[in-house]
């Protein structure tokens, strides 16, 4: 994201202009993706307790691969933000926790509407638990971060 004293420039008018606006705007959306990330992260983690308490609850293991789905998707966003950002010359980056954020989901059928039939069969426990991962960017260049 940008440096506090990029934001101050753009919110102040003192680098006046619709480009200055434009990229104020995209950094916080930036944010708002981060966070919005952060909270998928955090069900996940409540959905993954609660998998310990009523084992093998389809509703839970579906919601799961459906914030896991979303995860996946808003990172790729971000990444393209802090690409136009760049090229708008803002330092921006993902931070360093949403790219290191392990998720299990994997992509399917593409079908998106949790359907756990349609992705495979049923999913015991086990399954849930085991760590099927995809982490941090694969590359960081002068174009952004690739997920």
């Amino acid at each position: 994201m940008a440096t506090q004293e990029e934001r101050s420039r753009a919110a102040t008018g003192a680098a006046a202009g619709a480009g200055d606006l434009s990229a104020l705007l995209l950094d916080a959306k930036l944010g708002e993706i981060c966070t919005s990330i952060r909270a998928l992260a955090r069900s996940n983690d409540e959905l993954r307790e609660a998998l310990k308490e009523h084992p093998g609850d389809r509703d839970f293991i579906i919601a799961m691969h459906e914030n896991e789905e979303i995860i996946v998707k808003r990172r790729e966003m971000a990444a393209e933000l802090v690409r136009r950002l760049r090229k708008a010359g803002i330092d921006a980056d993902v931070p360093q926790d949403v790219l290191e954020m392990q998720v299990e989901w994997k992509g399917s059928s593409g079908s998106g509407d949790g359907d756990i039939d349609k992705e495979g069969g049923d999913i015991d426990k086990a399954e849930v638990g085991e760590e099927k991962t995809e982490t941090g960017p694969t590359a960081n260049t002068a174009d952004g971060l690739y997920l």
